[in-house]
């Protein structure tokens, strides 16, 4: 059984108190990303340089705040966990996506996630279990059908097609997040199709990870839980329960 616990930041410029990361919890962190507040902000300069040159490469100013904002509060978090300070934190080089810490912090056991929508961030954290966490801002007329006949697998395809409206909406959104959150779990990453699982997609049924392909007891070592956001999006959470 895991424990998840959820807060939300406030203004963010210094390492914050967090609370003890116990065995089997996992700690939600949610923050408002700052996209047009931080030219000349020193929250630049908690970027490695290799973030730096990262930054400089994107093209809107508000998407290279984005970046900085969640970066930056990614450095925050992790500092004040490791109880060190954002300089030190160090990324060991990301594999298909997945960020870790690097090996001579001699902080293995801590792992951790994020995931940001139109605005709003997610972090998640927890300790020696792989976990995914995601958040999609929540809209009504993108063709939810279509794109579920594109990504989506014949399990959950045919449970969406008995719904239309907003249960349609909030169903196909409540799908998306889960199958993200499970994915970006993955020590292979973003690579695994998204056809080849199923979870739990009709309204009022809790969130699960109902089948995986080829290997179905891959099914088994999954938990997907379903989190609160705010008002216009939907997040999920995926945690591999065989090490907790």
């Amino acid at each position: 059984m895991i424990k998840v616990e959820t807060r939300v930041l406030g203004n963010m410029g210094r390492v914050p108190c967090v609370p003890r990361l116990q065995q089997g919890s996992v700690h939600i962190w949610y923050h408002t990303i700052m996209s047009d507040r931080l030219e000349g902000d020193d929250f630049f300069e908690l970027l490695s340089k290799s973030e730096r040159l990262r930054a400089g490469r994107y093209r809107f100013v508000r998407h290279r705040n984005e970046f900085i904002s969640c970066r930056c509060t990614l450095r925050l978090l992790l500092a004040a966990y490791m109880g060190s300070s954002p300089d030190r934190v160090i990324f060991a080089a990301a594999e298909h996506g997945k960020p870790r810490l690097h090996p001579s912090l001699k902080s293995d056991d801590l792992l951790f996630n994020i995931s940001h929508s139109d605005g709003v961030a997610i972090f998640a954290f927890t300790t020696s279990a792989e976990l995914g966490v995601d958040i999609e801002r929540i809209q009504p007329n993108i063709g939810h059908i279509q794109l579920a006949e594109q990504f989506f697998s014949e399990y959950e395809r045919a449970h969406l097609n008995q719904l239309s409206g907003m249960k349609l909406t909030d169903a196909f959104f409540r799908c998306w997040t889960r199958k993200e959150a499970y994915v970006k779990a993955q020590a292979w990453g973003l690579s695994i199709p998204l056809r080849e699982f199923d979870v739990s997609v009709t309204p009022g049924e809790p969130a699960a990870l109902l089948a995986t392909r080829p290997d179905a007891r891959e099914a088994l070592r999954w938990t997907l839980r379903d989190l609160w956001a705010p008002p216009g999006y939907a997040a999920a959470l995926a945690v591999c329960t065989c090490s907790l």
